[in-house]
């Protein structure tokens, strides 16, 4: 199923902040389930973010380290590693 954003955000009266939560709260977590995938992959889901930066921000849109600022997100890969070291110190307790 294809969704006109456009039409979407306009009939819904979805303004940024709005995107952003539907994003991390359907999206990302998505996203993330599937993040052990093989590089090749992973660069793909980077791109399915930067593709949603993209449509949140609209015309305001400039560089994708940018866009992650002003959604206030961080890159898949990075929380990745978050994730990783979080893991690495529960490993000290019994």
């Amino acid at each position: 199923m294809v969704v006109n954003v456009k039409i979407f955000k306009k009939d819904l009266a979805l303004n940024q902040d709005k995107l952003i939560i539907i994003y991390k709260s359907y999206i990302r977590s998505v996203l993330e389930y599937a993040e052990g995938l093989p590089c090749k992959q992973a660069d793909d889901l980077e791109r399915i973010q930067r593709r949603a930066c993209k449509t949140i921000l609209g015309q305001q849109y400039n560089y994708y380290s940018d866009s992650i600022i002003q959604c206030n997100i961080n890159k898949l890969s990075d929380r990745l590693d978050h994730c990783l070291t979080l893991a690495e110190g529960l490993g000290d307790y019994p």
